[in-house]
């Protein structure tokens, strides 16, 4: 989608689709275009899609990672030695964009009869699995004054606006990622193996994030017990249950 200096073809093409599109819906807006390095200026008309790759802050416009669980066509050799994205670190990818202000865009692999195999669907219907606990966590969320903490907050400079994706090890225990829906905060452990505590120094007792607001309440999504926490100068430590990314639902906070 090339745009001007290049050649105003793009600009053309994607101002008559939006000008048709809000025509179509009463007026209403409902079209949107994606493109891939693009500027400041451009990212205001068009949505960035940034290709395997992630931001390391939160960006002002809704953006777009595309990533794919094994390769962008089907890759036989990739299903045989077990080399596709396993369903933890697409959900950590995932929670990391989120906190972002970025939605994902996954591809399936499919064989040329247009199947899955099973190892793929398998790793879908695990994702499907941690989606029906923690999908408020995900759904109509907006970032929060920080995207997150821990070792990864800093991440790693994208090379051609993209292609900077972590891989599996990248998060820790002590990473946390964080999204808001209404008044509710949600801190997501980006990987509770090891640990059944985590300490959120991001709402420590004092912390300027908060402004003076106090903590009410925390849950744990999908949990069947509520969790043990204590507010201190060094930060919010939870005691909570379960394994893998684990989301904790705090108000109060906002």
């Amino acid at each position: 989608m090339p745009l001007w200096p290049v050649s105003d073809a793009g600009l053309q093409f994607t101002a008559n689709f939006y000008n048709r599109n809000a025509i179509w819906h009463d007026g209403q807006l409902n079209a949107v275009v994606f493109g891939k390095i693009l500027s400041e200026d451009q990212r205001k008309a068009i949505v960035w899609d940034i290709e395997k790759g992630i931001p390391n802050e939160i960006l002002p416009y809704t953006w777009q990672c595309c990533t794919c669980l094994g390769g962008w066509h089907y890759d036989r050799g990739l299903y045989n030695r077990d080399g596709y994205k396993k369903s933890q670190l697409v959900v950590q990818l995932l929670m990391d964009i989120v906190s972002k202000n970025g939605n994902l865009l996954l591809s399936v692999p499919l064989r040329g009869n247009g199947s899955i195999d099973d190892k793929a669907e398998k790793i879908v219907e695990e994702i499907g699995e941690w989606m029906s606990v923690n999908s408020e966590s995900v759904f109509d969320t907006r970032p929060w004054k920080v995207f997150g903490e821990g070792p990864s907050v800093k991440g790693s400079a994208m090379k051609g606006q993209g292609f900077n994706e972590p891989g599996s090890g990248h998060y820790t225990n002590e990473d946390i990622r964080f999204t808001t829906k209404g008044d509710v905060l949600y801190a997501i452990v980006m990987d509770s193996k090891g640990t059944t505590t985590v300490n959120i120094a991001s709402l420590a007792k004092d912390s300027p994030l908060l402004n003076g607001r106090k903590i009410k309440q925390i849950s744990q999504l999908g949990a069947t017990k509520t969790p043990t926490w204590k507010q201190k100068k060094e930060g919010l430590s939870v005691d909570f249950e379960g394994e893998g990314v684990v989301v904790l639902k705090i108000e109060g906070a906002l």
